[in-house]
């Protein structure tokens, strides 16, 4: 299997190259008040994920949840490093047959998908990017 490797890099929505040219003539002079220009809140810019204190702390503490773990055992682990969730605990014994792995691995992809799991969609990422590594190694 593949070792503890850096997670792949977040991928951003593109923005388009004239959001980012600070040169331009639409750019509105602040410098002198005017009644021309009606002043409208800017929409909120989305942080990058990770940014945020809180964000960086998920992500470290699935990190260290991960490491060294294959697919089982991060099954077996999961509710760990997401308590008070709607997973049910699962033990190791209980993943050695191969279809009993593939059905909680399944329900995991499910149960923390970032869609599906709306109050922590930091750790239901991080989480399901760990089993689904996870899965691909074991291939």
């Amino acid at each position: 299997g593949e070792g503890g490797g850096p997670p792949p890099p977040v991928t951003l929505p593109h923005i388009p190259d004239d959001l980012l040219d600070l040169s331009g003539p639409n750019l509105i002079d602040v410098s002198e008040p005017t009644d021309s220009v009606v002043a409208t809140a800017a929409p909120a810019v989305p942080s990058p994920v990770g940014e945020a204190p809180e964000d960086r702390a998920t992500v470290d503490a699935v990190e260290r949840w991960r490491e060294g773990k294959n697919l089982r055992a991060l099954l077996a682990s999961v509710h760990l490093v997401a308590p008070n969730t709607a997973w049910t605990a699962r033990s190791l014994s209980g993943l050695l047959d191969q279809a009993a792995l593939k059905s909680a691995y399944r329900e995991a992809l499910l149960t923390f998908h970032p869609d599906k799991f709306p109050d922590q969609p930091i750790l239901g990422r991080c989480v399901v990017d760990a089993l689904i590594q996870a899965q691909r190694s074991e291939r």
